[in-house]
């Protein structure tokens, strides 16, 4: 039985046509989802359901959302088991009835002017598949991060139209974020898609299936969606064998589906495919527990012949002859050395 609230954004729905889903995954976030929320609660454009999906908190995030979803009817509160990021987001995804949909991670910021400004492109051309906008790197407090490392950064410089065929391309120059988050999907278009449960890099996954589904797109300068950067983020998590296979995985998904879009960027596959496969063997060189199996899995299932890199072939096998860890130590030892002299 459908609760008040839904049944309210089910007549707005009906009356206005024009309803945006923001889909909020929240897993042990008590110190962020209230920001997240509030951000969104903030937005100049009002016509939203708000979906946000407990993955089953230890913590109090489960208190605070209910407590949100209690003052706000646009919110739907909803729990279930930990199943990770990709199962909250297609739980949220079955259970939405917005015409637009976006994605919002709950330890994450929109602006407020980020859905009116953006969403007004999707209204008046009907043929787009959804515009994508700045993704700014912040700190909890909102203040903006600049460094070398612009993990999740994208900030466009002017705005943009991109027909499938140059999709490809444009992402290949770093023009797109290869993110699921910071963009606005028309539900017509984009809306039978899902995460791949299990998996980790579920972003990538994504983005590869809406590239090789978009037909018409937009790149907006208007709007920001805060990255917030966190120690405990899970981009900072240890490689093990099982984010291994994700990216094997991932990878094979995004050569076997863009190939056939873009068979031009042959060149690209191939370096792709290279880059990971002595990635594979520099785990399997430092001995990553089950890296020699993903690694022998992966070189069958290459689609181009792998380019030789002889100064990775020597790095790996110093890290074999050596020892990893040995090898580190001696490095440690020649850096502390040259600095107390």
């Amino acid at each position: 039985m459908w609760s008040s609230g839904k049944i309210y954004l089910i007549a707005y729905y009906i009356m206005n046509n024009n309803l945006v889903s923001i889909i909020v995954p929240v897993y042990n976030l008590e110190k962020y989802i209230a920001i997240c929320l509030d951000s969104l609660l903030s937005q100049t454009y009002s016509y939203l359901e708000i979906i946000v999906v407990d993955d089953g908190s230890t913590d109090s995030s489960w208190n605070i959302i209910a407590e949100y979803a209690k003052k706000d009817k646009r919110i739907t509160a909803l729990q279930q088991k930990n199943g990770g990021a990709a199962k909250a987001r297609n739980t949220a995804l079955n259970a939405a009835i917005g015409v637009f949909f976006t994605f919002v991670d709950g330890d994450d910021t929109l602006s407020e002017e980020a859905i009116e400004s953006n969403i007004s492109f999707l209204e008046k051309d009907t043929s787009l598949d959804w515009v994508t906008f700045p993704i700014h790197r912040i700190t909890k407090e909102g203040k903006e991060i600049c460094s070398a490392r612009n993990y999740s950064g994208f900030i466009p410089d002017r705005e943009r139209i991109l027909l499938k065929k140059e999709l490809i391309p444009v992402f290949i120059q770093r023009g797109l974020s290869g993110l699921a988050c910071g963009a606005i999907y028309r539900q017509s278009s984009m809306g039978a898609l899902r995460f791949p449960e299990g998996e980790y890099y579920e972003d990538s996954f994504y983005f590869t299936a809406v590239l090789a589904q978009t037909k018409k797109a937009m790149i907006s300068i208007f709007g920001m969606y805060g990255y917030v950067v966190r120690a405990e983020s899970s981009q900072l998590t240890k490689v093990d064998k099982k984010r291994l296979q994700s990216k094997t995985n991932m990878l094979n998904q995004r050569v076997e589906q863009w190939s056939k879009i873009c068979p031009e960027a042959v060149s690209e596959y191939r370096k792709w495919e290279s880059d990971l496969y002595y990635s594979l063997k520099t785990a399997m060189a430092k001995k990553v527990p089950g890296a020699n199996e993903v690694w022998a899995a992966f070189k069958k299932q290459m689609h181009y012949p792998l380019q030789i890199n002889i100064a990775l072939e020597l790095k790996i096998a110093a890290y074999k002859w050596i020892g990893y860890q040995r090898l580190m130590k001696i490095l440690e030892k020649l850096i502390n050395n040259e600095n107390n002299i």
